[in-house]
């Protein structure tokens, strides 16, 4: 069904990666999508991957979602109401490459034009690293955040168009560093991106009720009204940021400055050790950060919290894991920025931003982020049996 079709005034572009132990979410996500679906005025597709159910089974001991074993690996569809049209069978890809997703939103662009687009990105995150956990391939993958805002910006421009909303239903990107990465180059293709403010519910957001939401908005009311809807409709606690290039530079610029001062400060100091960014930030760049961030806020809901939501900075503590450095080195954030060299005390992580260079393929998992997933998923058993789990896996899949 690889038609053109005419063109509405949204398309709803769901990217659902269940190629890993969140496969009866994923699986369940597309089944509450279907209880909208498209309608005349707005298009709703999505790619789903679903791992084998004994992958899912091998992982989770502490949780044991339904069953559906009716098929596995990766499949687009036009969502319908109560039912969806298969439009293709793209077989064992790997969901966390990004030239997988780069393929996914220009198909939809091209196939399903609109006058506006809406992006949603389901599945797992891990801090500043990444999201989109991939674990059907003959290693386990991560799709760098880089590499995912790489995807977005080439497919968004090659077809000549925007993503005017961005929703990353995904646990830990409420950060300066993701916000830093989508508005990191001056031609950005995200305006505005929603998110969760700390830990996202495990069943991710109720796509039913955003398509609804999208439905009955108006084709003169603009996005800013239809992300405030979203966010004041939905029982989770959200906050959306318009994506700003001059106004995250101005952010990134406070931060390296403030870290300049502090090395320069504490130069006989080989260890330089901080606790907290206020140990670095002064009272006043600590206020410009704030309402620099502030402005950027275009709707919030927590219900522990009365003040804007503002992104937080993800790495803020030493570490000697020059492997964790590196991660963090790749992000725009942390390049020609003085806030890196006050994250460790090994002398080799000087060179790093100059060994980053620009890729566009998933990441290797390293063992270490693996288990942390697998200690989120099984936060009651002990650490002996959680990494008896990780062996088992690594079994399963003879990962090397």
């Amino acid at each position: 069904m690889n038609q053109i079709q005419d063109e509405k005034d949204w398309t709803i572009l769901i990217y659902a990666n269940g190629n890993n132990e969140l496969e009866p979410e994923m699986h369940q996500a597309m089944l509450n999508a279907e209880k909208v679906g498209s309608n005349t005025d707005v298009n709703v597709v999505i790619q789903l991957g679903r791992a084998k159910y004994e992958l899912v089974k091998l992982i989770r001991l502490d949780i044991y979602p339904k069953a559906d074993g009716s098929w596995s690996g990766v499949r687009r569809y036009v969502v319908e109401k109560e039912s969806s049209t298969l439009v293709g069978n793209l077989k064992r890809v790997n969901m966390a490459d990004p030239k997988n997703l780069y393929d996914f939103i220009r198909w939809g662009m091209r196939f399903y034009p609109a006058n506006k687009y809406m992006l949603i990105l389901g599945g797992h995150a891990y801090q500043f690293v990444g999201m989109m956990t991939d674990y059907s391939q003959k290693a386990p993958y991560i799709m760098g955040i880089p590499e995912m805002v790489r995807a977005i910006n080439m497919a968004a421009n090659d077809m000549g168009r925007k993503i005017d909303a961005l929703v990353l239903d995904t646990c830990y990107f409420n950060s300066i560093e993701v916000i830093y990465e989508l508005g990191r180059v001056e031609n950005h293709s995200v305006m505005s991106a929603i998110m969760h403010i700390k830990n996202g519910a495990i069943e991710g957001l109720p796509y039913d009720k955003i398509i609804e939401l999208v439905q009955k908005s108006s084709e003169v009311e603009g996005v800013t009204a239809i992300i405030r809807r979203i966010i004041e409709n939905l029982s989770y606690d959200l906050v959306a940021y318009e994506i700003n290039h001059q106004t995250l530079k101005q952010i990134k610029q406070l931060f390296n400055d403030a870290a300049s001062a502090y090395l320069s400060r504490n130069i006989d100091d080989g260890n330089r050790p901080f606790k907290k960014v206020s140990d670095v930030l002064s009272n006043t760049a600590q206020t410009e950060v704030s309402n620099l961030m502030s402005s950027l806020v275009i709707h919030f809901k927590c219900a522990s919290q009365s003040k804007p939501i503002q992104g937080i900075v993800a790495n803020r503590h030493t570490t000697d894991d020059l492997e964790l450095i590196s991660r963090y080195y790749r992000l725009g954030f942390a390049q020609g920025n003085y806030w890196t060299r006050l994250l460790s005390n090994k002398h080799a992580d000087a060179n790093m931003a100059v060994e980053q260079k620009e890729g566009f393929l998933p990441l290797k998992m390293r063992p270490q982020e693996v288990y942390a997933y697998i200690s989120i998923m099984n936060p009651r058993l002990g650490e002996t049996r959680k990494i008896e789990m990780l062996k088992e896996l690594y079994q399963y899949k003879n990962w090397v």
